[in-house]
């Protein structure tokens, strides 16, 4: 681990990049650079800056800009695609990840994941599961079978004696199960070791150097970019849309200065930062129109149990730290007995999967199985709430990235966003991403399918296939 020291030559970085230019845009010069653009004299200020805007868009790269070509998200990673207890043994799920779409099957215990879709007619297997044997996985439309261990082409059932039969296979793809959650390998050929891609705390828990257990919370979709969200998990500056949350919000604001962020970049280990709140700078009030604006703190009906004061590891964030790929380790949240680990999955490009496990270092069973409990009924409901008139935590971020989401993907906003002090540790992050990333995800010749549920007829809601369905058992 290590914090850059060199801020004369990081001064000069931003400065020579977009980082600063529309803030300088305004702040110096602005009116004279405008009226040389050809804007005349009544034209609006606006659209005169507009021009320059676009102008220096066009001349100008952002210090990140292979970050806006991620929006499928990194290759060559491991990546949560369920939880543990969404497979059961025999049954069968399909997940898109990163535009890759992936049936898994349960077959004595392990995870095998295999391409969703036939060779034959390009159908998707998991539209309508059929399994004949614990082994195979069988497409619904011509009974094609293949081994879901090898994706190898085993029978046709429509053509017994069809040559075809052993010639061909399915993809397939590296599945490993830890902490409660089944993970996929997207990428190429051998995926790095499982470990390489946990931060510390994880790794621990990996490896039984203490005592963690992880109660899986909840996955839900948002139709949103991946990047947004993830960015969104991290941003000082958003506390300030928790201020009336029900678990309640300690300040309006914070944020950092490169001072107080370590930048963890140790080959053979997982990429991150680990910013320290402790010395970061906090906005505890403010005024509008002589109106003070503050938290409210917690909602009357939140009784949290008592907290024991747990600190961290020094290798730990004492607060929100961001890791490649996609994951948000939040210390001591909701409490300080707990770590909040929150994925940004990415779907395809306009979608990500939001996953959420709490987790805790745990001293017996007894320990072990009041988490569980007091997850289900304390915690759960105050980090992603089902309840309309309870505010979730994490629903308002899931709404934010929802509605942040138009500019970005329609508006061009990746090239016209401004930014304020909270934002350092984003343009940080966006900036370490291009230098540690492993590979960039592409779609592949798998197009952008809709979800089932947004798709002309639900099959699986009809009684043949829930008949059907019980066949993979």
């Amino acid at each position: 681990m290590n914090i850059p020291h060199d801020h004369e030559a990081q001064d000069q970085q931003d400065s020579g990049g977009y980082l600063v230019a529309m803030q300088k845009l305004r702040e110096t010069g602005a009116q004279a650079e405008a009226a040389s653009t050809n804007g005349g004299a009544g034209e609006d200020l606006n659209a005169q800056l507009e021009k320059v805007t676009e102008s220096r868009r066009a001349t100008r790269k952002l210090p990140w800009e292979p970050y806006l070509e991620m929006g499928l998200g990194l290759r060559n990673y491991w990546y949560p695609a369920f939880f543990s207890n969404e497979l059961e043994e025999g049954k069968v799920r399909g997940e898109e990840i990163g535009g890759e779409r992936i049936v898994f099957k349960r077959v004595e215990g392990a995870v095998y994941g295999v391409q969703d879709r036939c060779i034959h007619r390009g159908v998707a297997f998991s539209a309508r599961p059929e399994c004949h044997t614990k082994n195979t996985l069988t497409c619904w439309f011509h009974g094609f079978t293949y081994d879901v261990r090898d994706g190898k082409l085993i029978a046709v059932l429509s053509q017994p004696d069809s040559q075809i039969v052993g010639k061909v296979s399915l993809n397939t793809y590296h599945v490993h199960e830890a902490f409660n959650i089944v993970w996929v390998f997207i990428g190429d050929g051998e995926p790095v070791p499982f470990v390489e891609d946990l931060p510390p705390t994880l790794q621990r828990a990996y490896r039984g150097e203490e005592r963690r257990v992880f109660h899986p919370l909840v996955r839900v979709r948002i139709p949103s970019d991946w990047r947004l969200a993830m960015e969104n998990g991290f941003d000082p500056g958003h506390v300030y849309g928790h201020r009336d949350a029900a678990i309640g919000a300690p300040c309006l604001a914070y944020y950092y200065d490169r001072n107080n962020i370590e930048f963890v970049e140790k080959e053979g280990q997982a990429k991150g930062m680990i910013p320290h709140v402790v010395n970061a700078t906090f906005v505890q009030e403010a005024w509008v129109e002589g109106v003070k604006i503050a938290t409210t703190g917690p909602h009357p009906s939140f009784a949290p149990p008592a907290d024991d004061g747990i600190s961290a590891p020094g290798d730990s964030p004492d607060n929100s730290a961001p890791w490649l790929p996609c994951l948000n380790e939040a210390a001591a949240f909701p409490d300080g007995k707990q770590t909040h680990f929150e994925w940004f999955v990415p779907i395809d490009e306009g979608h990500h999967m939001y996953t959420i496990t709490q987790s805790r270092v745990v001293a017996s069973d007894e320990e072990e199985a009041a988490f569980h409990a007091e997850c289900e009924r304390v915690w759960g409901p105050f980090v992603w709430s089902t309840d309309p008139k309870v505010v979730g935590f994490n629903n308002f971020d899931a709404f934010g990235r929802a509605e942040v989401m138009h500019a970005y993907a329609h508006e061009d906003w990746w090239h016209r966003e401004y930014y304020y002090k909270p934002d350092f540790i984003l343009t940080e992050w966006r900036k370490f991403v291009v230098k540690h990333a492993r590979g960039v995800q592409k779609r592949t010749d798998m197009a952008r399918r809709p979800p089932t549920e947004e798709s002309i007829v639900v099959y699986n809601d009809n009684e043949f296939c829930k008949q059907k369905n019980k066949l993979c058992k």
